[in-house]
């Protein structure tokens, strides 16, 4: 109904101007070879539209007939675009059900409607992989790797393919691209790291952990606590080659990342009794145990500090009173003062949370010094078989 309106106004308002140009009375005279006429300027008028009107249907028609070719060629290429995204679909379904051979299939569907686009590589190395074909998977990547838009995800596959064939330094090359690409990737930064280790390269990890940190790829303070491990790992290697201060230097330096660490805080500590600096080595184990109450500081300062000394032990137990390292404490102190009957007593709280090895190897030490030898072996023999 609407367009027979619309149809209607136009044959009206085409009526209306035809009317209107016919009744212009006015005339100019045309002359040409010698020829004269002169024309009603409605008609001059209409003439002149209807050629203009002639000239653009023509113009319009002959650039369709001129574009038609283009124009074919453009729905073609939406419809290849449409089937391979149909088949890029269907791939990743497969893939997520695991069904290998389907997967590839429609790799190859998307491959031959997209050419060598990169999600194309993508998908065919993925089916690749899940069908068991290492080396097709190994051509999809290495394409992957010549586009920047999929360089990352190749260098992460070719990291994993390398590290199932056993080839670390490959492996290390892919890991080392990838984290240069994205330091804020984690998955880069642990290949990088462990690999690192792997090899005793603290330098490398320590370089990682740094730039890994300064990204926020990983947490600042797990950052300070792995570089304080490596520092501590490096201290301990100069010691044994022979290198103190230098293990020295490296020992205070994981103390500056991570106070409570205990094998820094252990090092540093017999490092400095030896140049004979003892103040300094008791209070880096002091202020250790009094943020990480741990079982080797503990130990350590009482061969450095309190082979017989009961007082220093409980100096000690009172910088982390609630702990059970601190109970052990008291407990030696106890039995250092022979007061057996308390040892006994504080002890037996301890076996109340934990009946550990060592809580029941002390109570069995206690048991002896205030009952004899016989009342000890049944605490020796359930310690013998308690998990350490």
């Amino acid at each position: 109904m609407i367009r027979l309106l619309i149809f209607v106004l136009w044959v009206i308002f085409f009526a209306a101007a035809l009317t209107a140009l016919f009744s212009v009375r006015s005339t100019f005279p045309i002359e040409a070879f010698g020829w004269k006429m002169d024309v009603p300027a409605g008609l001059a008028a209409a003439v002149a539209i209807f050629l203009a009107a002639s000239v653009a249907l023509m113009t319009s028609m002959l650039k369709d007939l001129v574009g038609a070719r283009k124009s074919a060629r453009a729905r073609k290429a939406l419809d290849l675009r449409e089937k391979g995204l149909a088949a890029i679909t269907r791939g990743f379904e497969a893939i997520a059900i695991g069904d290998g051979p389907a997967a590839r299939r429609e790799a190859d569907r998307a491959t031959k409607a997209l050419g060598g686009a990169p999600v194309t590589r993508l998908i065919a190395a993925q089916a690749a992989q899940l069908s068991g074909d290492d080396a097709a998977a190994g051509e999809a990547l290495a394409l992957m790797l010549s586009a920047p838009e999929t360089e990352f995800l190749a260098l992460r596959g070719l990291y994993a393919q390398s590290m199932r064939a056993g080839d670390v330094e490959t492996a290390r090359q892919y890991a080392d691209r990838a984290f240069d690409r994205r330091t804020s990737a984690r998955w880069a930064f642990d290949a990088v790291f462990d690999l690192a280790l792997a090899r005793l390269d603290y330098g490398a990890a320590r370089s990682a952990l740094e730039r890994a940190a300064k990204s926020k790829a990983i947490d600042p303070a797990a950052a300070d606590r792995a570089l304080a491990a490596t520092l501590t790992a490096t201290a301990y290697a100069a010691r044994l080659a022979g290198h103190e201060e230098a293990a020295l230097d490296d020992a205070d330096a994981a103390l500056k990342r991570a106070p409570a660490f205990p094998p820094a805080a252990v090092l540093a500590a017999r490092l400095h009794l030896a140049r004979g600096d003892g103040k300094k080595a008791e209070k880096i184990l002091t202020a250790a145990f009094a943020q990480a109450p741990a079982r080797a500081i503990a130990e350590t300062f009482e061969i450095l500090f309190a082979k017989d000394d009961a007082a220093a032990l409980d100096r000690l137990a009172d910088r982390n009173p609630d702990s059970r390292e601190a109970s052990y404490l008291r407990a030696k102190a106890m039995l250092s003062r022979g007061d057996a009957s308390a040892a006994v007593a504080a002890l037996t709280q301890v076996l109340k949370t934990t009946a550990s090895a060592r809580a029941l190897s002390m109570m069995a030490l206690a048991q002896s010094a205030l009952r004899g030898e016989v009342a000890a072996r049944p605490w020796f023999e359930r310690a013998a078989k308690a998990p350490p």
